[in-house]
């Protein structure tokens, strides 16, 4: 965070802030929780201090801090490419998810190692198809997460819990990011709702989700 701010600081304006955070995301979870903090702080500081910072100088700034800080900033399906910089709109419906964080972590750092030292596999892009169609099947069958394999071998319990998704009436279920993180979706609210109510007597940091239209937003300043 102290990253992100000195960047303001040394590049755009001179700032004087003190940042604390109410971290609800967990930690090393794949789930892109220290880049939403990075956004926050863009958002908040441009807000508090009148930058009117445009969306071009503000993804400038996040490319420095991280790939998926400029994602985070705007929220919603997105299609990003380049190293974070080059994002474009995916029409899509709404997703239902469930997601399970387990006790294991991995650091990003290491995620990457794994991955760099992996077979690499030609991936399609039907997925996007799927996405924007709201086609649980295709997307089944093509999308994919390239750190799934390498992480998976490092901790068993991704797979059982992408197991325990699918015996319970989930459509799709995969590793969110560079792990451990699992998530699923579902087709019905009924189906998700009895799904997590039974996997919550297992896994203690379980969480209903939702797909969302924007990124970071000021809820309130004083």
């Amino acid at each position: 965070m102290y990253k992100t701010a000195k960047i303001i600081n040394d590049q755009i304006s001179k700032i004087d802030v003190d940042i604390e955070i109410n971290k609800k995301i967990p930690m090393q979870a794949g789930l892109g929780g220290g880049s939403s903090d990075a956004a926050a702080i863009i958002t908040g500081i441009d807000h508090i201090y009148n930058l009117n910072l445009s969306d071009e100088q503000k993804i400038d700034i996040a490319v420095k801090v991280g790939a998926d800080v400029p994602f985070c900033l705007f929220g919603g399906t997105k299609y990003v490419a380049g190293i974070g910089e080059k994002i474009n709109d995916v029409k899509s419906d709404n997703f239902l998810f469930i997601i399970i964080k387990p006790d294991d972590n991995m650091p990003t750092n290491q995620a990457f190692m794994l991955y760099d030292n992996s077979e690499k596999i030609k991936r399609s892009a039907e997925f996007l198809k799927g996405i924007k169609n709201i086609d649980l099947d295709l997307i089944r069958k093509n999308f994919y997460n390239d750190f799934e394999p390498v992480i998976s071998d490092k901790f068993s319990v991704i797979e059982k819990i992408k197991s325990d998704f699918y015996k319970i009436g989930a459509s799709f279920t995969m590793m969110s990011g560079s792990g451990t993180t699992v998530y699923a979706i579902f087709d019905e609210e009924k189906t998700r709702q009895r799904a997590y109510d039974y996997l919550k007597n297992e896994y203690k940091n379980i969480f209903l989700s939702n797909t969302t239209k924007s990124g970071i937003e000021i809820v309130s300043c004083s």
